[in-house]
């Protein structure tokens, strides 16, 4: 089903952003691009720089068409793998990140890839850096945007709503980025609130938060992130919760029933790797959010955490039975989130903001009027197919002619509808069996077929 629907959005949107290049250096900071070569059953032939060959999952980091990519492959799709030697010279992502910490392997428990500072300072633990994105602008305020990643609880969206992939979708924060640019907006914040979702809609707001991160200070604001909720804003480095906030429950499952296992979800595992690596989090948060794995730590009196991959630490966040869903406390305490905040005006005293005005006015209408055109789409869509199959039945069943094209004129027109919330949004059509935009041009002939003078 994953790999069905990344189809159905490559289809209508056409490819997507590309992984960020540096993402592969701050796991990998002193890897070169290789010439290792690949050869898959197939025949077909990539080469480039395998990152992961362990297990079932085979990951090979290829350039095509000037864009880097990642192939994940099964052990039985590769024939023969041959290892080159790495370049001497190393490329410009190497170079930018040669500073990088890899993460510890997650299928070891030991200190985290590198410990935090001093303790964080003041209400929400926002520390001084020398780093001018994280300092208030001085000589005038500093220009502060919010985008809803699904509606706050104050909507009242009911039941249901604010799914990741059909309510939160990348394509509106796609769109919301020039405004923002033309805004002079200084500092985004995403705030998250949303029961998850499609987990495939995750790598693509990885792709254009990457994007975000390179024009503007970025930070997720939690209100309620679960499941595709928790991975899509991992690639932030300031993640900042409310009081009642939560955030985790990430396993993924077919269907809402059956559990991601083997290929798929050693991909998904990897995939929030990198991500943590991005965000600056240890890998084993991510893994114990995604699977039951026990996370514990130790915390020193500078509140420098150790993390354990097992219930050894002094401390036990998640027992090896459950998925980790993690309090604003605890959070905080095991250095996921910066700080606390119940107000946009506590949330800029944490990130240390003494003085600002809200901007980007235009990209936040852009994004809200998407949510809540995509709540009535979700509920609208299984509406609409309902009286498709109403009007096709009855145009089908009567050999009048006049009644029958009336009946077609309107399956047409629902069929049109049902159209234009597939273009916007393919995955909508998931929730009534249309798993891509083949449908359509099937149901088109049989409208035809069906204007047809009946045959005696």
């Amino acid at each position: 089903m994953n790999r069905l629907i990344s189809s159905l959005r490559l289809l209508v949107r056409g490819s997507a952003l590309s992984l960020a290049l540096g993402v592969a250096a701050v796991l990998c900071p002193s890897m070169g691009w290789a010439s290792d070569t690949v050869t898959l059953a197939s025949g077909e032939t990539l080469t480039g720089t395998i990152e992961r060959d362990e297990g079932d999952v085979i990951v090979i980091r290829v350039l095509r068409e000037g864009k880097e990519e990642r192939v994940f492959l099964t052990r039985q799709e590769v024939l023969k793998i041959v290892r080159g030697t790495a370049d001497t010279q190393p490329s410009k992502i190497q170079k930018d990140a040669s500073s990088a910490t890899a993460p510890a392997s997650p299928g070891s428990s030991g200190p985290a890839p590198a410990k935090e500072g001093a303790k964080a300072q003041g209400a929400g633990g926002q520390k001084k850096s020398d780093d001018p994105k994280l300092q208030a602008l001085t000589g005038r305020p500093t220009r502060v945007a919010v985008l809803n990643f699904g509606g706050p609880s104050s909507w009242k969206l009911g039941n249901g709503a604010n799914q990741v992939g059909e309510m939160a979708i990348a394509e509106h924060f796609v769109g919301a980025l020039p405004l923002l640019k033309k805004d002079n907006v200084d500092v985004v914040i995403i705030r998250v609130n949303s029961p998850g979702g499609y987990t495939t809609e995750v790598t693509e707001f990885h792709n254009i938060f990457r994007e975000y991160k390179k024009h503007f200070r970025c930070a997720a604001w939690i209100e309620w992130g679960i499941s595709a909720a928790a991975m899509s804003p991992w690639v932030f480095e300031e993640i900042y919760m409310y009081p009642e906030g939560a955030l985790g429950g990430a396993t993924s499952h077919f269907n809402g029933v059956a559990a991601v296992e083997g290929f798929d979800l050693e991909k998904t595992l990897y995939r929030m790797e990198l991500a943590s690596a991005e965000g600056k989090k240890h890998p084993f948060i991510a893994r114990a959010m995604q699977i039951q794995a026990a996370l514990s730590v130790n915390i020193d009196e500078n509140g420098n955490v150790t993390y354990f991959q097992d219930e050894t630490g002094q401390r036990v966040i998640n027992g090896s039975s459950k998925v980790l869903t993690l309090t604003s406390k605890d959070a905080y305490d095991i250095k996921v989130s910066k700080g606390t905040a119940a107000t946009f005006e506590e949330l800029m005293g944490v990130m240390g903001i003494s003085e600002w005005e809200t901007a980007g006015a235009e990209a936040t209408k852009f994004v809200d009027d998407g949510i809540r055109r995509m709540n009535v789409a979700r509920e609208e869509i299984v509406i609409t197919m309902q009286r498709y199959q109403m009007a096709l039945g009855a145009a089908a069943g009567t050999r009048d002619m006049d009644a029958r094209r009336r009946e077609v004129g309107v399956a047409r027109s629902q069929l049109t509808r049902m159209r234009k919330w597939m273009e916007e949004n393919p995955l909508l059509g998931l929730n009534v069996g249309l798993q891509g935009m083949g449908w359509f041009t099937e149901q088109d002939r049989l409208l035809r077929d069906l204007l047809r003078p009946p045959q005696n």
